[in-house]
This record gives structure tokens, C-alpha cells and sequence, in this order.
């Protein structure tokens, strides 16, 4: 049994579908629904129980700090059924660490970063002693940095020394990369050599890639991966990668919570691979670090292992999940579930809209983006109002480059 807002939702053992009930109150006056001596619902208890939800979210609203959020959630305090406060955060953050090679830390100066957060500086330490990571601190807290500078800071004192990025999508790993050569670019005397593998690389060029000597840093797919393990047997083109593999230090699994199900199984057959191949062409796996970064992760740990392999050895992993990262303060609002949601969502949209507040929708479907667009046109045309559709735009991964 289930109570969404007024409506009743019963499912019974009987039958395959559940039985619903848009008012739940009019139903039992109705003779619908009879109270059992054994469960006894009071409908003037449920009342009480409302109405004292009801004052505390009133008394929540009153704390929201901006006043134009505030007055958008008075609008809306009849489907609000919990609101969350998170007070602004400054961070924690130490300088750069006067260790690093200065042409790191004259490229980390170059693109305007003179401090890092305490969770980079922890993952800086705990690479440098041998240790496997799994970096879980939310996003936007600078995941990328904390296994960045260690990487760069081998390939800088040991310029034989390879990296193997995993990225499951071509549009991370382009953002990625392009941050990364920024540092590297900004480096005096740089010898530091990237690659970037997708699926749209001519062969050519790959093959290129790796002459006359194999990146010091590699970003691919597992897809690429897989296809290219099977190159290590092969004389005539699989050298640069067996150089690759034989100097192979580091392995970044970055979102890593996209490997889960059957997916996730045949990644962590993908690594097993890698770590025998490493050790076939005369590497040493047991000296290759497994790095995991994710935001949206529930068993970071058990992950990471299974990915490495080293079950057995919890002690090699480290976990970050305590972020050092500033934050801006944020108010999360609960409403109601609604059989319609996008009615609601062009109400919500209106409102920011008339309290001169910018927003962001997120819709599962294309159809859904232009339903919302719909209505939000249709409901500002009905309240006078249509002088503000021209602030509201679509985007979905459809549209051309001249839209």
C-alpha cells in the first residue's frame, strides 16, 4: 500500500495490477475502503500528521537565504513535502606542494591553480606510496587533478613511464584530455607525449601514435581496449603497444560507476586482461596502480577490487570520499509525485521566469523536451505572459550546429 498525497494505491495478492484510488478520504466515506479493527487508520490522525508536515516545510521555506527561491517555493508549498538546506562551504585547501617538479608546478600556475584541495593533496601522497585509489568526492570537486599531478610528476622524472585513461564515453574523454594537454602545453621544455584513441581515429593515425615511441599517456575506450589487446600478439603492428604495456605504471578508470551488470563483468575480464598482458610482454602488473573515480558510487571499494584484482589485498586501496572542495550553498526542494509531471515542470519554469531566475530541465526523452516547450508556450499565452518564451530554449544531442 502506498499514499500519494490524497490517492491510494493498493496492491493485492490476488491481482496482478494494483488497485488505485484517487482520494482516499472520499473513498472510505463512499464505503470503498473499510477500516480493518487490526490496522486502523484515523483520518483525523492523517489530518494532524499533514498539518504538522505542512508547518514544518512552511518554517523551512521561511529559512531558504534567497529571497526570489524563497518565493518560488511558497508558490508551490502545497506539493512540497520536504526541503533541504546546504549552507555554503569555503573548502579546505593547502598550497601546491613545493615538491613538484617546477615545470608542473609553473603549468598548474599557468592555468590559474595556485592551491589544491585537501582530498588532491591526499591522493598526491598515497599515489606516490604505491597505493590503488578509489576517488568517490561529488562532482566538481577536482577528481581529474587528484591523479593528474602524480601521473604527470612520474612522466616528468621518469619519462619512460605510461598512463592508460579509460573513458566510457568520447565526449569525457575529449573534456579530459583537453585539460590535460592545457597543463602539459603550459610546461617548459615538455617531452610529455598524449595520445587520444577513439573510434573515429583513421588507422593511420594510430598506428602513428605510437612512433617512434608510444605515449606517455593514453586515452581510450574499453571498447578500443579490448580490440587492441589482441594487437600485442601481432609482429607487424603490435610493438608500440607491447612498449606501451611493458612500461605501463598507471591505469585511471574514470566513472567507474558505468561498469555494472553484464557490462561491468566483461570490464573486469578486460582488465584481467590487461594485467596479463602487461606481464606477457615483460611488465609487471603487480606494479601498476588502478586509479577508480566516481561520483555516483555505492560499493566504491568492493569495485575497485574486483577491478585490480586484488581481492586478497584490500591494504593497496585507498579511498577518497571526504572532499576538501568549496561548495556553494544549495536548496533541494521534494515535491509530491505528479501523474503529470511536465504540468508541473512548465509551472515551476513560469515561476523562475517571473522572478527573473535562469534554470535547467532535465527530460528522459526528446519528445519530452518538446512536450515541455509546448506547454510552457500554451500556459505563458493563457496568463498573458508570452513575451517570456523567448526565454526558454531546447537542446538535445539532435539539433545542428546552426540552431
Amino acid at each position: 500500500m502506498a499514499l500519494l498525497g490524497r490517492r491510494l494505491i493498493v496492491k493485492f495478492v490476488e491481482e496482478v495490477n494494483p488497485t488505485q484510488f484517487g482520494d482516499w478520504e472520499e473513498a472510505i466515506a463512499l464505503g470503498s475502503i473499510q477500516s480493518s479493527n487490526t490496522n486502523l487508520v484515523s483520518s483525523s490522525n492523517v489530518v494532524e500528521e499533514t498539518n504538522t508536515a505542512a508547518a514544518t516545510v512552511s518554517e523551512r521555506i521561511q529559512q531558504i537565504p534567497h529571497l526570489a527561491f524563497q518565493s518560488v517555493a511558497q508558490e508551490f508549498i502545497a506539493s512540497i513535502t520536504a526541503v533541504d538546506i546546504k549552507n555554503a562551504n569555503q573548502g579546505i585547501v593547502h598550497p601546491i606542494p613545493s615538491d613538484l617538479p617546477p615545470a608542473l608546478r609553473l603549468a598548474l600556475q599557468n592555468n590559474g591553480i595556485d592551491r589544491i584541495y585537501s582530498h588532491q593533496l591526499e591522493a598526491l601522497t598515497k599515489l606516490r606510496a604505491g597505493f590503488d585509489l578509489s576517488i568517490t568526492t561529488p562532482t566538481a570537486s577536482g577528481k581529474t587533478l587528484c591523479y593528474n599531478l602524480a601521473i604527470l610528476e612520474s612522466c616528468l622524472k621518469q619519462p619512460q613511464t605510461t598512463a592508460l585513461y579509460i573513458f566510457p564515453l568520447k565526449a569525457l574523454a575529449l573534456d579530459q584530455m583537453r585539460k590535460l594537454r592545457s597543463l602539459v602545453k603550459a610546461m617548459p621544455n615538455n617531452r610529455i607525449k598524449l595520445a587520444l584513441m577513439t573510434g573515429d581515429t583513421p588507422a593511420n593515425e594510430r598506428q602513428h601514435l605510437f612512433i617512434p615511441n608510444p605515449p606517455n599517456i593514453l586515452a581510450v575506450s574499453p571498447d578500443l581496449l579490448h580490440h587492441y589487446l589482441y594487437n600485442v600478439r601481432r609482429r607487424d603492428e603490435g610493438e608500440g603497444w607491447r612498449q606501451f604495456l611493458r612500461q605501463l605504471r598507471y591505469c585511471v578508470i574514470d566513472e567507474s560507476h558505468t561498469y555494472i551488470g553484464a557490462f561491468g563483468a566483461h570490464f573486469a575480464n578486460l582488465m584481467r586482461r590487461l594485467r596479463l598482458a602487461v606481464d606477457a610482454v615483460g611488465g609487471n602488473s603487480q606494479r601498476l596502480q588502478f586509479i577508480c573515480s566516481s561520483a555516483t558510487i555505492g560499493n566504491p571499494q568492493e569495485m575497485a577490487l574486483r577491478f585490480s584484482g586484488r581481492i586478497q589485498q584490500p591494504q593497496r586501496l585507498h579511498l577518497i570520499e571526504r572532499s576538501g572542495a568549496g561548495s556553494a550553498g544549495r536548496t533541494l526542494l521534494c515535491l509530491a509525485p505528479n501523474s503529470a509531471a511536465n504540468v508541473e515542470a512548465s509551472k515551476i519554469v513560469i515561476s523562475w521566469l517571473q522572478h527573473n531566475l535562469s534554470g535547467i530541465v532535465f527530460c528522459n526523452s526528446r519528445a519530452a523536451v518538446k512536450g515541455l516547450l509546448g506547454l510552457i508556450q500554451r500556459e505563458t499565452q493563457r496568463l498573458g505572459l508570452s513575451y517570456l518564451t523567448s526565454k526558454v530554449a531546447v537542446f538535445y544531442s539532435s539539433l545542428t550546429g546552426d540552431v
